[in-house]
């Protein structure tokens, strides 16, 4: 898994990097939202290559839960420290590492209320769901069984396109910002205040979303307008 190093010198560099991407240009590049969307996600992983330093660490099926990417980057750190004699480094990076492991923690029991007893004891004892399976109150969940049902049960059997792309609204695509159905600062309060989440298909990750939501809420919304102006979504 790769973890970013989001110190703020390192976001203030993306932010200015964002800033200085020319997204007019990117916008009026094309009237295919896909290949839009596709030349955004391209260019935005381009900005994050070359502003935030990254490493990559392995997480073993044997850790408890607890140990997030994170968590486990610091613990290869204070070990290399340690190695190195040097102490009392090694001691403060323990530290945060302890009280990140605690909030985790406290904010995991805080939302099992609803579990079975079973299932809170797993929790307690810390174990470890890596095998792709999930239980929900006693019964195997899996990725292949949630498409299934969320397949059966949002089919539309009267679905017709020719009547969704009645609905688009006719927008020039270099007249966003004066015609827009969906305005910049609608889309930064809403990316501001993104929850953690796994990345979508795009694999951007969320904290992108929050911490620049000022830099990106433009193209966002050009690119939203775009596929309401043509009554497409992206392929991708």
């Amino acid at each position: 898994m790769i973890v970013y190093d989001l110190k703020l010198r390192n976001i203030i560099r993306l932010r200015r990097a964002i800033n200085d991407f020319d997204c007019d240009d990117l916008l009026s590049s094309s009237q295919d939202v896909s290949f839009v969307y596709s030349l955004f996600i391209i260019s935005i992983w381009q900005l994050i290559n070359h502003c935030i330093p990254a490493k990559t660490v392995k997480i073993s099926p044997r850790d408890p839960s607890y140990i997030r990417p994170i968590i486990k980057a610091m613990l290869n750190k204070r070990r290399k420290l340690r190695r190195s004699g040097r102490i009392d480094e090694a001691n403060i990076i323990a530290e945060k590492i302890n009280e990140m492991i605690c909030k985790g923690r406290e904010r995991r029991l805080s939302s099992i209320s609803n579990c079975t007893s079973k299932e809170l004891w797993d929790t307690v004892n810390g174990k470890s769901q890596r095998n792709g399976n999930i239980a929900i109150n006693g019964v195997p969940i899996n990725p292949n069984v949630l498409n299934s049902y969320f397949a059966t049960v949002a089919t539309d059997l009267d679905y017709d396109e020719q009547k969704v792309l009645s609905y688009r609204v006719n927008l020039s695509v270099n007249d966003t910002y004066d015609n827009s159905v969906v305005d910049d600062y609608e889309i930064e309060a809403m990316l501001r205040h993104m929850k953690s989440t796994v990345p979508g298909v795009d694999k951007l990750p969320a904290w992108l979303f929050r911490k620049c939501s000022f830099e990106i809420s433009g193209v966002i919304a050009g690119i939203l307008n775009l596929s309401l102006s043509t009554g497409k979504e992206p392929d991708n």
